[in-house]
């Protein structure tokens, strides 16, 4: 997956996921690369079960940080 991010001032990003309503995060950390700027490639992303997730985009440059959050809903096989 790519993720573009509309911010000129952005540096890196982190890429997480958490189950809120289960208390538990992803078991498989993402693995997060810089492409051109303003892109960055994000592997490893695996919902391990189905339900209502969180996905967290951390934007941060030096001391600054700006947090995404998504809400997704991934449905049973």
């Amino acid at each position: 997956m790519e993720v573009l991010v509309d911010a000129d001032w952005v540096e890196n990003i982190h890429f997480d996921a958490d189950m809120p309503a289960h208390g538990h995060g992803l078991i498989v950390k993402p693995v997060v690369s810089p492409l051109e700027s303003g892109r960055w490639r994000i592997d490893g992303m695996k919902f391990h079960m189905p339900g209502e997730w969180e996905v967290y985009i951390d934007m941060i440059a030096g001391a600054r940080s700006e947090r995404e959050t998504i809400p997704v809903v991934v449905q049973p096989w």
